[in-house]
Order: C-alpha cells, then structure tokens, then sequence
C-alpha cells in the first residue's frame, strides 16, 4: 500500500517505518508533494500519487467542527485518515511515543482499508512517556 506521511509527522520515523513495514511504500509530503500545501489541495495530490492512507499529526483534521471541509475533501479523495496525537515530551522520547503506537498499528489499519469499501478515519492512542505505562510488572530478577 501506498502511505502518505504529512509533513506535520516527525520525518525521523520514515526510515525505521520502511524498514519495519517493507511491503508498504511511504511517500512524504513536502519531498514527494511541493512542500507547504493547504490541505485540501494537498488531499487530491495525494490521491493522485495513489496513496490509499493519509497520516498525520493534525488531529484538529478530524476533531474540529470547522474543518469539516477537509474531511469531506478527504473522503472524496479516497484517502482513509489516520492520527497520531502529538506526545509531550523532549528529543526522542517525544519520536519514539508517537512512532509506538503506529508501529504497533500500522499493519492492522492498512487491513482495514484494504478491506473497507469506503474511506475510514484512524486516530490512534497516546504514546507512552512512562514505565508504568508500558510494563506490565518489574522487579529483581
């Protein structure tokens, strides 16, 4: 499948996701797109590179009562939508919340779409900063 990485998304990950999802093709906005495109333009450019699944860090897309002219921009693209909210945090550990739970749900949402006769939307949960967030016990060993 073809994926589009909006240019919000943290570019660091593009690698380890080629990598990790290597049937997929990933194709980045502002290298594979002119850079600094409105969105709704942007949603048609990208359909027309035969991306199936839009990924983003703008999660107003979705959320924001006033923007329903891109979700519906979106849609009739043929593009399924899917969010990654933005982890507080500094340097990597910001990267590695957000890239945690895509990496862990890629490959179940790229199902998805392939099965679904119409575009969905996809947002993701937080990505974890804490220990005990992730670790199901821990002691001495």
């Amino acid at each position: 499948m073809k994926i589009f990485i909006d240019e919000c998304v943290n570019k660091k990950m593009i690698a380890a996701l080629s990598l990790i999802c290597p049937r997929h093709q990933f194709l980045v906005g502002g290298r594979d797109t002119v850079p600094a495109v409105k969105d709704i333009p942007l949603f048609g450019e990208v359909a027309g590179l035969g991306a199936e699944l839009f990924v983003t860090t703008d999660a107003r897309q979705l959320m924001d009562p006033t923007r329903g002219a891109e979700r519906a921009e979106c849609r009739e693209q043929g593009l399924s939508w899917l969010g990654i909210p933005r982890v507080a945090a500094r340097g990597r550990l910001s990267l590695y919340g957000e890239m945690s739970n895509l990496v862990a749900g890629l490959e179940l949402i790229v199902r998805e779409v392939e099965a679904s006769a119409f575009p969905q939307f996809y947002l993701l949960k937080r990505g974890h900063t804490k220990l005990e967030l992730v670790v199901q016990d821990q002691g001495k060993v």
